[in-house]
């Protein structure tokens, strides 16, 4: 009787999808242990809220600044918790200004504004977790199995990515839906068939309704099917017509995407929101338009682009022109060192025709992920007129492109044991990196840069000072006793939210109309946001940078800073209340 021998265990491929397990761990993990322990940021009272109002209201009338897709994922988790309530008559007076009922339904109407926004940050983990698939699949698709598991593991190990995964914010979904329309572009270019169509159509539309950066995936589908028109058989004028055709199929799909997230509503074109038409209306203005909330809203960011403050080593600029050389800039110094090297490596490797043939990666994959990310550079280097100096946030989608392009590492590091340590001594770095950073990764800067407890010296605003701190100002109060602390605070939160007892001082954001200061009459402590410390007047009014360094008695997380100060000699006191 002849046995047939029992099946290996394919231990490689065991091992490969073990680690991609842990990774992902790792992931929900540390973004979730993190987000809990910081104050809801700047911009994510606005979010949650816009998400709040369209599944309380069905109205989308405050969607304007962003489409909604990200919003109504964050909202769904906290629209109907309990103590949740949507402040209509605060939303409905002035749409385009969010403020308001974002003031009203996050922090005056509902029981524990801190515990809803940080509930509503786990939507965003969701599209973080989507970022690690699309680049593993992406990688290994490129490169190799090994090379799938290296891409994850450098979204799992970049703080950048780690900060805004764990925010109810645009800029990580964004980030992922981006990845994921090129991904699925890609996979239905190689193989047009109905299936792919449809995926990549829906991903398109997905992105679409994230953020209205995406719409630069509009010129690139057109771009990338017209490449495609050229390596296929036949004469010129059937192919061209074919790849309109696919170009309008796509288009189709993407915008019932966009719509079925606009709730399928459809207005005349001439509409006002809240108002009806006029009896003079124009037949033109009577004609009904799916989605116009969008056409509104990508009107609204277009007129608004410009004009906002920057801060950029020691230099604060309210013109909104900022400098082209800002990107650059934070990217050197908010990016690994490991990782950055390893970007920088696997493209000169690209650039030698003997290198890049040992890396097996066929000529037509690499426009695919070398097109976006140059339109993305150039757009941060501001060759395309739009300066928004407010973030590494906002050229985010960069950096999973490059990400899939340094994956190629896993090939030649499995054919020289030299390379295989250096990649290694390489993430356990990283590795060493993040934990220093932890869980503040908002304030990351690499070791070059001074580490994150310098970083404020190069930049501010969501590079490092997002507002983030507050809870911890509270934690350092009552430890410390001290009944009364002045506070300019760069954030949205409200300090009495977090348990803060205070006298509000000229800063940014809550504290915007807070009066200011006489530094040589003050007495007490005094406790300030990096950003409105370094910004100067452009930020707070006030020139918080004529502090002595003497006063500084102690440092809360990276971004608030405590001085203790005594009046000048000659002067009245100004007593803390």
């Amino acid at each position: 009787m002849n046995v047939s021998p029992s099946p290996r265990l394919d231990w490689p491929r065991l091992l490969r999808w073990g680690i991609a397990l842990l990774l992902v761990i790792w992931m929900v993990v540390v973004v979730s242990l993190a987000q809990v322990r910081l104050t809801p940021t700047f911009d994510e009272q606005n979010h949650v809220t816009r998400g709040i109002s369209v599944l309380r209201t069905g109205d989308y009338r405050l969607i304007y600044h962003h489409p909604p897709a990200a919003n109504l994922l964050q909202g769904l988790l906290v629209a109907w918790a309990p103590g949740t309530r949507f402040v209509m008559e605060s939303a409905w007076g002035n749409p385009q200004d969010i403020w308001p009922a974002a003031k009203a339904t996050i922090w005056e109407r509902s029981g524990d504004g801190v515990r809803l926004i940080q509930r509503a940050r786990i939507g965003t983990l969701v599209f973080l977790l989507l970022l690690g698939l699309v680049a593993f699949l992406w990688a290994r698709e490129l490169f190799g199995p090994w090379a799938g598991v290296l891409a994850l593991a450098l979204v799992g190990l970049d703080p950048n990515l780690l900060a805004h995964g764990g925010l109810a914010t645009t800029d990580l979904p964004a980030t992922a839906t981006f990845a994921l329309a090129l991904y699925l572009l890609r996979r239905y270019l190689q193989q047009p068939v109905r299936g792919r169509l449809l995926a990549a159509g829906a991903a398109i539309g997905l992105a679409l309704a994230t953020k209205f950066s995406a719409l630069l995936l509009v010129p690139l589908t057109g771009f990338f099917l017209l490449i495609a028109l050229f390596t296929e058989a036949g004469s010129w004028w059937p192919r061209f017509l074919r790849a309109a055709g696919r170009f309008v199929l796509l288009g189709l799909i993407a915008g019932a995407v966009v719509w079925a997230f606009y709730g399928f509503k459809v207005e005349p074109l001439g509409s006002k929101i809240g108002q009806p038409l006029s009896a003079n209306t124009s037949a033109l203005d009577r004609v009904s338009v799916p989605a116009l909330q969008y056409l509104r809203g990508l009107k609204a960011v277009a007129t608004e682009a410009e004009g906002h403050r920057a801060y950029l080593l020691g230099q604060a600029d309210t013109t909104g022109k900022g400098w082209w050389y800002y990107f650059p800039v934070a990217i050197a110094t908010k990016t690994p060192l490991p990782e950055l090297l390893a970007i920088l490596g696997i493209l000169v490797v690209l650039a030698l025709p003997r290198a890049r043939n040992a890396l097996g990666v066929a000529r037509r994959e690499l426009p695919f992920l070398f097109i976006p990310a140059g339109l993305y550079l150039a757009a941060a280097l501001g060759l395309f007129g739009i300066s928004l100096n407010l973030g590494i946030r906002h050229i985010l989608p960069l950096y999973p492109l490059l990400l899939v392009i340094a994956a190629g590492w896993a090939v030649l590091a499995a054919r020289r044991r030299a390379l295989l340590a250096m990649v290694m001594v390489g993430l356990g770095l990283q590795v060493a990196s993040v934990l220093r950073a932890y869980p503040d990764f908002l304030s990351y800067f690499n070791e070059a840069a001074g580490g994150p407890a310098n970083g404020y010296r190069i930049l501010v605003d969501s590079n490092y000072d997002w507002g983030q701190d507050l809870g911890a100002l509270a934690t350092w109060q009552r430890q410390h006793g001290i009944q009364e602390i002045g506070l300019s605070y760069f954030g949205t939160t409200p300090p009495e939210a977090v348990g803060i007892r205070c006298t509000p001082l000229a800063g940014f954001g809550v504290m915007g109309e807070a009066p200011a200061p006489d530094l040589s009459r003050y007495n007490g402590y005094l406790a300030v946001s990096a950003t409105n410390l370094l910004g100067g007047p452009a930020y707070s009014g006030v020139d918080y940078r004529a502090l002595p360094d003497s006063a500084l008695v102690g440092r809360v997380g990276r971004t608030i800073f405590v001085y203790h100060l005594r009046p000048l000699e000659g002067t009245a006191n100004q007593e803390l209340e």
